[in-house]
């Protein structure tokens, strides 16, 4: 990148058409026909020097939408290869994509234009109402948890034709939920009582 920005930007070309262009007008003082021929050498760099510029303008925008066009597709192919269960779904929670993992948690069933919320009674439309923020959820779903996250993404360039979709997330957190529920069931619990005039209460307590 640092090479194309060079070429693009040619300070030093600059300042050499300006050396000549001012021993062009010195000789144009001292002698009409050297002086001249120095003046069409000047308009000849200039214009060969303009060419260059906008010749290298078009490789560094070709350059650039060739970057964004690879970006876009390692982008795309992040997500398409991502290891864990993947939704894409409109705000109104209807499905439009999801990967092969996704689509294990649902075998048989037909995913794709259906409501999220027809499967998972508790996604329901309402969680993605606000799309300008990312959220989670903790799911038991056939007979493991999930901590369900949505990122809002919106799409298109035009803002009258742009929309929000929202990628959702299930990572499987069925061992830290174990853990966290044994850690519960077997933590140690310490209590402090405090009896207010112990010592009198012993004395007026008769011996059994």
């Amino acid at each position: 990148m640092k090479n194309h920005f060079k070429k693009l930007n040619l300070p030093e070309a600059r300042i050499y058409l300006a050396v000549v262009l001012f021993l062009a007008l010195v000789l144009l003082r001292f002698d009409y026909r050297v002086g001249g021929m120095a003046l069409l050498v000047f308009l000849l760099l200039a214009c060969y020097n303009r060419r260059i510029v906008r010749r290298r303008k078009v490789e560094w925008n070709s350059y650039l939408e060739a970057l964004s066009e690879d970006i876009d597709w390692a982008t795309k192919n992040a997500v398409l290869s991502i290891p864990v269960p993947l939704v894409v779904i409109e705000a109104g929670g209807d499905i439009t994509w999801y990967n092969p993992q996704f689509g294990e948690l649902f075998q048989g069933e037909k995913l794709l234009e259906r409501n999220i919320h027809d499967f998972v009674p508790e996604l329901t439309p309402s969680r993605f109402g606000d799309s300008r923020k990312e959220s989670h959820h903790d799911l038991f779903f056939h007979n493991k948890w999930y901590q369900v996250l949505w990122t809002p993404v919106k799409t298109g360039n035009d803002s009258r034709k742009s929309k929000v979709i929202f990628l959702i997330y299930w990572l499987d957190i069925t061992e830290e939920h174990r853990i966290r529920a044994l850690y519960q069931a077997q933590r140690i619990v310490i209590a402090h009582i405090r009896v207010d005039n112990y010592d009198e209460v012993l004395a007026n307590t008769e011996d059994t």
